[in-house]
């Protein structure tokens, strides 16, 4: 019995003590991480197969952390160490500490392998490290975004490279607590070329710098982006009360600004507004202020046209899909139309003015992506039958369709085949049942696209056919539009009030004759 319990116990102890080599590798992903640089490459990888092989995973080296190597016995160690590491990231590091040992040579090694690199930290390497020699290093890191040097400094020339060649930089710490000694005009150096060259830079620490309100005022003036602002130790500067002090009315709530932004069109938000002051930025990043997209213009585009489809890019990228109206008028295309549908899955509104043929294939694949639409608005722009059919079969929210052209967009104005005549009306009849407004100023449809309008969309509570020149109103399609569409604007009326010309549709003859009638 004695025996049977002994051996009932091993067989316990040996499946509670569970080798630790059995965790998954997700796991030791997790731990190893944990560790510093260093420690990863000097120990663990020793330490089995199973380590080592997780620490050959490039992403295991998509930051660097060589910051903890001051108590180093042998500092000849270190590059030899962070070679290794940039080798592992096989180009995808994207963040670098160095402290103590960097030299030029390192830095040329880790730009060179590392086209990614977001974050650069270098700290107390000025020993070894000339403040020119960064001006080299920056020309191979197009996407920085981050620079932090504190106890080491940087040229003139090395924040002009910086301006010219990192064009994503948000970050800049230059803290030199000990390093400035500068006299005359020399404080100033580094705060002008920052002003100069790092136009979008949202965060700026300069700590201990030496500038003076000179350098400051040309900060302020010049890095219009800014977030933070770290001045300590900057003894050579006096705040001012107008460097210090906000206007009065910068103290109403955000609600109220908000309110009047909205107010302002999307140029003048994106090209002014934003750069007043960090409150309106601040206000401008925010969605709900996106919601509606206004791009309305007089069609004058020679100076702002080539840039209107690029603003109307940032708009709808600002909106991050909680879009809900949008209007284009003069410059829409297929590519810009495609841009909004793939990123905005709650469009209500669709408004395009003076897009002409520009736009009408795009249509098709757009409307299938706006399954909340409510309301189309297409006034000379043209749309297929495709088109239409696309709106029927994915837009079942859609009570709204304005479809208001000039009869010189080339369509059927000249055939006298009454069918082609009635292409647009009778797909309408067919696919958008569940109208209950419907605009078609200009339409080539005769009495045969208007009577299946009127049979098959009984939900119609307005009907503008102004400029419809071929419908012939006898008294049965009178006394039925008049009896069951409370708004109806009958082919002969008055184009007053209109934002857009139709004067090259009408024929005045025609009217002349209708008017007699």
């Amino acid at each position: 019995m004695l025996i049977r319990g002994k051996s009932k116990n091993k067989s316990k102890n040996k499946n509670s003590n569970r080798s630790w080599l059995e965790l998954p590798e997700e796991l030791w992903e997790n731990i190893l991480m944990r560790l510093a640089t260093i420690e990863r490459l000097l120990i663990a990888q020793k330490v089995c197969t199973t380590w080592s092989r997780v620490l050959n995973e490039p992403f295991m080296w998509h930051v660097i952390d060589m910051s903890n190597c001051r108590g180093l016995t042998n500092s000849s160690v270190f590059p030899y160490v962070c070679h290794d590491a940039v080798n592992r990231s096989q180009g995808e590091l994207v963040d670098i500490r160095l402290t103590f040992y960097a030299t030029k040579e390192l830095l040329v090694y880790v730009a060179e392998r590392s086209p990614k690199l977001k974050r650069l930290s270098i700290t107390w390497c000025n020993s070894k490290l000339d403040p020119k020699d960064l001006a080299e290093v920056v020309k191979e890191l197009p996407m920085l975004e981050e620079l932090c040097l504190t106890y080491n400094g940087i040229t003139k020339e090395g924040i002009e490279a910086l301006g010219r060649f990192c064009p994503q930089l948000k970050s800049f710490e230059l803290n030199n607590i000990c390093c400035n000694m500068k006299l005359g005009n020399e404080r100033n150096v580094e705060a002008l070329a920052i002003s100069k060259s790092l136009h979008v830079l949202r965060h700026l620490k300069l700590i201990y710098n030496s500038m003076t309100n000179v350098g400051l005022q040309a900060i302020l003036d010049g890095c219009r982006n800014l977030e933070s602002l770290d001045l300590r130790g900057c003894f050579h500067k006096t705040m001012n009360t107008a460097m210090a002090k906000e206007p009065p009315w910068m103290e109403l709530q955000e609600g109220i600004w908000e309110n009047i932004l909205q107010r302002l069109g999307v140029i003048e938000i994106l090209k002014t507004a934003r750069k007043v002051c960090r409150k309106w930025r601040q206000i401008c990043k925010e969605p709900s202020m996106w919601r509606v997209i206004n791009m309305r213009n007089n069609g004058n585009l020679t100076e702002i046209g080539y840039q209107l489809e690029k603003i109307c890019r940032r708009a709808v990228d600002r909106s991050r899909g909680e879009l809900i109206d949008i209007n284009l008028q003069y410059f829409g295309n297929d590519k810009l139309v495609q841009y909004i549908a793939e990123r905005s899955g709650k469009l209500k509104r669709l408004s395009i003015a003076c897009c002409y043929f520009k736009v009408c294939e795009s249509l098709v694949e757009a409307v299938q992506k706006f399954p909340l639409l409510e309301e189309l608005s297409l006034t000379h722009t043209a749309i297929t039958i495709e088109g239409i059919e696309a709106l029927g079969h994915s837009c079942p929210r859609l009570k709204s369709f304005e479809f208001n052209k000039s009869l010189y967009m080339g369509s059927v104005d000249d055939s006298d085949n009454e069918d082609e005549r009635n292409e647009e009306a009778l797909a309408i009849a067919k696919n958008l049942r569940t109208l209950h407004h419907l605009h078609l100023i200009g339409n080539s449809m005769t009495n045969k696209g208007l009577q299946a309008i009127l049979d098959s969309c009984p939900h119609l509570v307005s009907l503008d056919l102004r400029l419809c020149k071929y419908v012939s109103l006898n008294k049965v399609l009178s006394s039925r539009i008049s009896r069951n569409i409370k708004d109806v604007k009958l082919p002969h009326e008055s184009l007053e009030g209109l934002e857009f010309s139709f004067e090259a549709c009408w024929d005045e003859d025609l009217s002349d004759s209708m008017s007699d009638d």
